[in-house]
Parts: C-alpha cells; sequence; structure tokens
C-alpha cells in the first residue's frame, strides 16, 4: 500500500513494468489519503521521477484538503510533473465537504480549465457523477465541464 517510506520505489518499480508494456501509470492525490493536494501528488512523482509515472490531478480533492486548485497545478508543474488525467468534480469546503455539481462549488473549473490548457494539458477529463442522483446531476455537470473547456480554450 502506498503512504510509506518506499512508495516512491514501489511505484518507480511499477512504471518499469507499465514501461515495458507500454502503459503509463496515473497515481491520484485524493482527499483523506496519503497523497490529498497537488503539493503531495508534486513532491511523491518528483521522487518517483519515472516517464511512466504520470499524475492523476484531482483539484476538488485538493481543495477539500485546504489547496488552492491553482496553488496544486503550480506545484505540479514547477516539480515537472506531466498530468496524465484530470478527475473533474466539485464542492465546497467547510467542516465537512459538500459536494455539488460541476460548475456550482469552489473549484473554479473554467479558470482552472484554462490553466491546464496554458500548461499544454491535452489528455481525458475524467467526470464524478456525483452528487445523487447520479443520472440527473451527472449530465448536469457533464454539460457544464464542456462548456467551461470551451470557454478555456477559446
Amino acid at each position: 500500500a502506498l503512504g510509506g517510506p518506499r512508495s516512491a520505489e514501489a511505484l518507480a518499480q511499477a512504471g518499469d513494468r507499465a514501461a515495458a508494456l507500454g502503459l503509463t501509470l496515473a497515481v491520484r492525490n485524493e482527499a483523506g489519503s496519503f497523497v490529498p493536494t497537488g503539493a503531495a501528488l508534486a513532491a511523491l512523482l518528483a521522487e518517483v521521477a519515472h516517464d511512466a509515472v504520470e499524475a492523476d490531478w484531482r483539484p476538488a480533492d485538493a481543495l477539500a484538503e485546504g489547496e488552492a486548485p491553482a496553488d496544486g497545478l503550480a506545484a505540479l508543474g514547477a516539480a515537472g510533473v506531466a498530468i496524465a488525467c484530470v478527475g473533474a468534480h466539485d464542492g465546497v469546503p467547510g467542516d465537512a465537504w459538500q459536494e455539488r455539481r460541476i460548475g456550482e462549488g469552489e473549484v473554479g473549473w473554467p479558470a482552472h480549465l484554462a490553466a491546464l490548457a496554458a500548461a499544454g494539458f491535452d489528455g481525458p477529463v475524467v467526470i464524478d457523477a456525483l452528487p445523487k442522483p447520479v443520472r440527473a446531476s451527472g449530465l448536469a455537470s457533464a454539460t457544464a465541464l464542456i462548456r467551461a473547456a470551451r470557454a478555456a480554450t477559446r
């Protein structure tokens, strides 16, 4: 399991195996985990230093841990960490994280997508279909994210 002093070494070994298969591993930051923020993810992946191990950047999780999404993205860039994909959900931090549809929380998706585009990111954005009910919120979140992506690339 990740979280110990040998995490970077284990990820580098996994990167060797992935590279041999022509794959890329994406390591996720996740609120409440060993790697909750962009800064923590940047530090870990800078230590791993493997071309086949990249970031699964989740700015809402970083925000839930008190890190501004722009600061997390800047930390990844400063460390030279490649972003394989971006996980998209939104919410409002506080005593407890309050999940919201994309665009109704505090991530600031239009500005964040513009910053990602400016940094050269052109990979997939994966939508977490939250909050419940998934069917209604998933479509609304997808629509908001597409509008924000269009605005970011204009």
